[in-house]
């Protein structure tokens, strides 16, 4: 069965280009040869602010058992922490089926600015409305299908 997981973490520390780009390679290396695929977003902190370290999105899709072994793992990863479950549950297709890991990076402000923008506070990780929890994933697929479009 397909199972799709999305989360929301804040990252330990901020994450510059070479930590991102090693974060990226063990996520390819893992989800190609268990046929994982999906979208890591990562928004850069603001010094200053009540959100001084960034914060990871990802979903994941691939077999159930496949998607929960390797969140066990990400929920484990020191990199990051309070990894909250947005949503999860059995898709009929994947949403981002050519792309092992999907990856983008943003600061707030461009991530506030985006079309589909939805406020990472605590009124909306409470709230379970399921409308809510298509935002971050419709959010994400926006992504994929740019570089479709733009590849295409």
């Amino acid at each position: 069965m397909l199972y799709y997981l999305i989360y929301i973490s804040k990252t330990a520390q901020d994450m510059l280009e070479p930590d991102l780009a090693e974060l990226l390679e063990e996520c390819r290396a893992h989800n190609e040869p268990n046929q994982l695929t999906g979208m890591l977003l990562y928004l850069q902190g603001q010094p200053g602010s009540n959100q001084p370290h960034g914060r990871f999105i990802q979903v994941l899709e691939g077999d159930k058992h496949q998607v929960l072994s390797i969140f066990d793992k990400i929920k484990k990863d020191k990199r990051h922490h309070h990894v909250m479950v947005i949503n999860e549950g059995a898709i009929t297709k994947r949403s981002f089926k050519t792309w092992s890991m999907g990856f983008e990076t943003m600061d707030m402000e461009t991530f506030k600015n985006r079309q589909g923008y939805f406020d990472l506070n605590n009124e909306f990780l409470q709230s379970r409305g399921s409308q809510h929890f298509n935002l971050p994933l419709n959010f994400l697929k926006s992504f994929y299908m740019m570089r479709l479009k733009n590849t295409g």
